[in-house]
């Protein structure tokens, strides 16, 4: 439930939208949600029409994707989500504070998520700025009836913060791609939050999907939770 479509201004492989889903072999992947990078990176509407492209031919097969809003500019996202997220194979909302410039603890960000709880659809957050857990379980407290899955399970990393989030709250998930494993940290986070708070996401193709996985399997969870990390935890979630 992390992925990206290109093209990407980094050293990582090129990628067309059609042929993501078969880039992701190990774990052999059968769904894939995905934001496009051009709206993160400074043209959402763009970004946004790419996505929507992209779901609509791809989302029988598995492809999906995310709207990515941009709490700097309210009114385009506003015109945005009304066009795509109802759109075959649209699944939910991306908020990238980093790139954006938006701390999670600013007042642009809590305007930005009373709006999106008005769709009620599922949220992934890349987190930035100082005091950004207690920001965002303020923000999952204000709407609990509003899906928040944190990316990388911290700021870029997985973190115990994240983990003490997902498990105070009712509406709050967390997903480990990064580019550091933080094994410690990551067992730690998977003993505080439950695998039921846990969802699979590789960041690709910005990450190889086995590095990621190596962290997931060296993170402590039961066998018996692999299913629901891997599969149920995000199917119910989105509605799969």
């Amino acid at each position: 439930m992390h992925t990206h479509l290109g093209p990407l201004d980094f050293d990582v492989p090129r990628v067309d939208d059609g042929e993501l889903l078969g880039q992701l072999r190990e774990p052999r992947t059968l769904v894939a949600i995905a934001s496009a990078a051009i709206a993160i990176f400074g043209d959402s509407e763009l970004g946004n029409a790419q996505m929507a492209l992209a779901a609509a031919s791809g989302h029988v097969a598995g492809l999906h994707g995310y709207v990515v809003a941009d709490p700097t500019d309210l009114d385009s996202c506003t015109d945005q989500l009304r066009r795509y997220l109802d759109a075959p194979g649209v699944l939910g909302v991306k908020v990238h504070g980093e790139w954006s410039r938006t701390p999670t603890a600013s007042r642009a960000m809590t305007d930005l998520f009373d709006l999106l709880a008005r769709y009620g659809r599922p949220v992934k957050i890349h987190n930035t700025g100082d005091g950004w857990d207690e920001a965002l379980g303020a923000i999952a407290r204000r709407h609990p009836r509003l899906p928040i899955v944190v990316a990388h399970g911290g700021l870029g990393a997985p973190s115990i913060e994240g983990a003490r989030l997902a498990a105070s709250t009712d509406n709050v998930r967390l997903e480990f791609s990064s580019s550091f494993a933080n094994l410690a940290t990551v067992r730690e986070a998977v003993a505080i939050a439950g695998p039921e708070r846990i969802l699979w996401g590789s960041d690709a193709p910005l990450l190889e999907p086995a590095f990621v996985l190596g962290t997931y399997h060296d993170s402590g969870l039961a066998p018996d939770a692999i299913d629901r990390v891997f599969w149920s935890n995000a199917t119910e979630l989105y509605g799969l």
